[in-house]
């Protein structure tokens, strides 16, 4: 069986089950790589430093510490293991990652695939770090991955070739997320995601006090952690809504499944930050769809390749929110609108946005090259 490095700065994030949902399906045995940029540890918790043997808070501190000193000690190390253990292919989620896993790949002669996401991209702070040396991945990367078209543009005009950059979103896993007739469920709003900038819980939650304010019976529930999540907090309390939105926190992906089959609409407020932040391709819209849920969202980044407009989902310009809640009324007033939109959701998410479709690319690419 092959042995392929999937490199990732986290070991177990649960905004980016995408990564694992990939890991799952990838027909070769897996070395997961993570703790940073440059990768500190693999698989259970080993690090890749002699003498230090998991990844415990002291030799967190120790690998860090030695990755600031040199850098070549922890890069040898790394090179080392993938020889040892026979790797053939590296992929390497975020642009930052890819960049710090070039000097791997050379060193081990090992070709290396960077998947692209969101922020690595559109974030002005990694871009200012970064971006300029992106260029030595474009060139060493065997292939690019973008999660939207508007992503692979962008790649385009940093100056990544056309060739080698391919469009592939993160999909959703249908065998977990099922279809239902979202027309009888009750009249819930749900959204799934962290509370951060870019997905703008703060404007949902005032889009829902409108729709509320028609529609008393209905509520909104929030699934996710993050740094807006006290702030979400107070505002659903300052509008007299603490028992009409629920902060469930994050639940497991099977919960998460359980909790859409059971709501009538997805909503998602993203937006572009200030710092000019933007969505990939959120996945949670697409395990939506998958569940037969139509979509209440922004004309932003991904979203747009997702969602076909006026059929499996309405849209609106970022931070219009009366515009967010006439859509999320209309759901209230013909509820057999869900069941319409959200049967070609479903249909549109198999064909295009599967986790199945999305990993047999991926493979189908490290194929090409490893066959030739």
């Amino acid at each position: 069986m092959d042995n392929i490095a999937v490199v990732s700065v986290n070991k177990n994030k649960y905004s980016e089950t995408f990564i694992r949902n990939q890991i799952s399906l990838l027909p070769a045995h897996i070395h997961f790589f993570y703790g940073g940029y440059l990768p500190c540890f693999h698989n259970n918790g080993k690090t890749f430093l002699p003498l230090l043997f998991s990844d415990n808070l002291l030799n967190k501190y120790i690998s860090v510490l030695v990755k600031n000193i040199n850098k070549n000690i922890l890069v040898k190390a790394i090179s080392d293991y993938c020889i040892k253990n026979h790797i053939e292919a590296i992929i390497a989620h975020y642009g930052p990652v890819g960049l710090n896993m070039i000097e791997v790949s050379q060193k081990a002669g090992i070709p290396l695939y960077v998947y692209f996401h969101g922020y690595d991209v559109y974030r002005s702070s990694e871009l200012e770090s970064y971006g300029k040396s992106y260029d030595k991945v474009f060139k060493h990367a065997t292939y690019l991955f973008a999660v939207s078209k508007e992503m692979v543009e962008i790649l385009k005009n940093m100056g990544a070739s056309a060739s080698k950059i391919i469009y592939n979103p993160c999909g959703a896993d249908t065998d977990l997320f099922k279809p239902v007739d979202a027309s009888v469920n009750p009249p819930v709003f749900i959204s799934v995601g962290r509370f951060d900038d870019t997905k703008n819980h703060s404007a949902t939650i005032r889009a829902f006090k409108l729709v509320n304010d028609q529609y008393p019976e209905t509520r909104l529930k929030l699934i996710g952690e993050g740094k807006n999540l006290s702030r979400c907090r107070s505002l659903a309390k300052e509008l007299c809504l603490s028992n009409k939105v629920d902060f469930t926190g994050v639940l497991s992906h099977e919960e998460v499944a359980k909790e859409m089959a059971k709501a009538r609409v997805f909503v998602l407020h993203s937006i572009t930050t200030a710092e000019g932040d933007k969505e990939g391709a959120p996945v949670s819209i697409m395990e939506a769809g998958a569940t037969g849920l139509p979509v209440v969202s922004t004309r932003h980044a991904g979203i747009n390749d997702i969602i076909s407009e006026n059929e499996t989902g309405f849209l609106v310009n970022e931070n219009d929110i009366e515009g967010m809640a006439f859509n999320m009324m209309r759901f209230i007033e013909n509820s057999l609108l869900s069941k319409e939109m959200g049967k070609k959701a479903n249909l549109r998410i198999n064909e295009f946005f599967s986790l199945k479709q999305n990993v047999n690319i991926l493979w189908r690419a490290i194929s090409s090259k490893k066959n030739n």
